[in-house]
């Protein structure tokens, strides 16, 4: 592989100033810090400002430059990292598994590029393997309070904040945006490109026994700007993601023992198909096929089950943006509807062409052997 690498980095670990004091001569919580970036200018100087402002403070700074056709690499050149310049455009989860073999540290903790740690996240980090030495695995959540203006940008920051509040604090997926795996537990991300490759991870880690921390004061910012385009194309492409992995790794089960299924819980699901069957039977009422009266219930019931979100977005955000936040609750369903469908048909295709090669490449052996006798 093609790996310019530039060292500029100096080994000094810090002890964190919470109420419980990490050193290292406790335990060796040093800390890799891995970003993969890909055309990230925009972002990419926040992002290692805030890492270099922590608190506690990482052995070292990895910097993966994705094949970056901007600015990216001059960016991360200007600060003390590890940049591994990539000449090929791999993808996320090639470019974090190439980083993670250049790292000295105990901990490798994932970070976007277009996220803002705070002071203290690394030090939450290291409380929760402390204070939890059997935990291989620790992950956080975004902050509601990014700093971004576009409506669906700050409307999804609120929604992801919401959602993994109500998580219990063992959970069996990562969020990348921020999470932290120790090195005795790393386990390679997917190199598929698929959005979603940090659930997958987590649902692999799990799977071998590891322990994965969900810490709710484990907060980021994310600066992610999202165009009307671009959270349609999102919403559609992680439910996407998401539903293979749901066939693959027995989801209905979960759904039915955890009541949730990574983090998206049993309301949520139910909610997605609802909002799909209440456009389907608007749309039939508006050509005579159905009463009116079917969908209007359907729309009430999902005003129902996001109820308390749209009292926290009016809460945080003001009346205003939470009657906008009343329309998209209803059409982002929809969406991620589409995209679970979508993957859902994309798994059975797959199985199908898999089952089939299959059983043409057992037949095919079961001939050369009649042959041989």
């Amino acid at each position: 592989m093609n790996i310019k690498t530039e060292i500029k980095t100096e080994g000094l670990v810090a002890t964190v100033t919470r109420d419980q004091v990490v050193k290292n001569e406790v335990e060796d919580l040093s800390m890799s810090v891995i970003v993969a970036a890909h055309n990230a200018e925009k972002t990419l100087e926040k992002c290692l400002q805030a890492i270099h402002s922590s608190i506690y403070k990482p052995i070292e700074v990895i910097v993966v430059d994705d094949a970056s056709t901007d600015k990216t690499g001059e960016i991360a050149s200007r600060y003390k990292v590890k940049l591994l310049s990539l000449k090929s455009n791999v993808g996320q989860g090639k470019a974090k598994n190439t980083a993670s073999k250049f790292t000295k540290g105990n901990i490798f903790v994932f970070v976007d590029s277009d996220i803002i740690v705070a002071k203290d996240t690394f030090g939450i980090i290291a409380e929760c393997f402390q204070r939890i030495p059997d935990a291989g695995a620790v992950t956080g959540c975004l902050d509601g309070n990014a700093p971004v203006k576009g409506f669906f940008s700050r409307y999804k920051n609120r929604y992801m904040e919401f959602i993994f509040s109500r998580l219990p604090d063992r959970v069996d997926f990562l969020f990348t945006s921020i999470a932290a795996i120790r090195r005795t537990t790393f386990l390679p991300f997917a190199e598929s490109r698929m959005k979603a490759d940090d659930t997958d991870l987590g649902f692999r880690l799990s799977g071998e026994g590891t322990q994965i921390i969900f810490s709710p004061h484990l907060k980021v910012q994310h600066l992610k700007e999202y165009s009307f385009s671009s959270f349609i194309r999102n919403e559609f492409k992680i439910p996407y993601d998401w539903a293979q992995i749901f066939l693959r790794k027995h989801g209905l089960e979960a759904l039915i023992k955890k009541g949730r299924f990574a983090h998206a819980s049993f309301s949520q699901i139910i909610g997605l198909f609802l909002a799909s069957a209440t456009a389907i039977l608007l749309i039939a009422a508006g050509m005579g096929q159905s009463n009116i009266l079917v969908p209007v219930f359907g729309i009430v019931a999902i005003l129902a089950l996001n109820y308390r979100f749209l009292k926290y977005i009016a809460k945080n955000e003001g009346i205003k943006f939470a009657l906008a936040g009343t329309v998209v609750t209803f059409f982002d369903p929809i969406i991620m509807s589409i995209g679970i469908g979508a993957g859902f048909c994309t798994f059975i295709m797959k199985s199908v062409k898999e089952f089939r090669f299959n059983r043409l490449t057992k037949n095919s052996s079961e001939d050369l052997k009649r042959e041989i006798r």
